[in-house]
């Protein structure tokens, strides 16, 4: 049985939630942003959390989509 993520949480995560999160992630993805600028990780790590944000998002909505 998998664990609802969101359990932790007061409340549902709302699509605004859910918009903010997937617009963090646009911002990633922009190749006019210059992350370089405020984050000093390895571009390894960037992308590997980039993907990982990207995964929850993606198994956020398609949860919501089934209910």
């Amino acid at each position: 049985m998998q664990r609802n993520p969101w359990s932790d949480f007061d409340v549902e995560p709302t699509d605004e939630f859910l918009a903010k999160l997937l617009h963090a992630d646009n911002l990633f993805q922009d190749s006019s942003f210059a992350s370089e600028s405020f984050d000093s990780h390895p571009q390894g790590l960037q992308k590997r959390g980039r993907q990982c944000l990207w995964k929850v998002c993606s198994w956020a909505l398609d949860k919501r989509s089934l209910s």
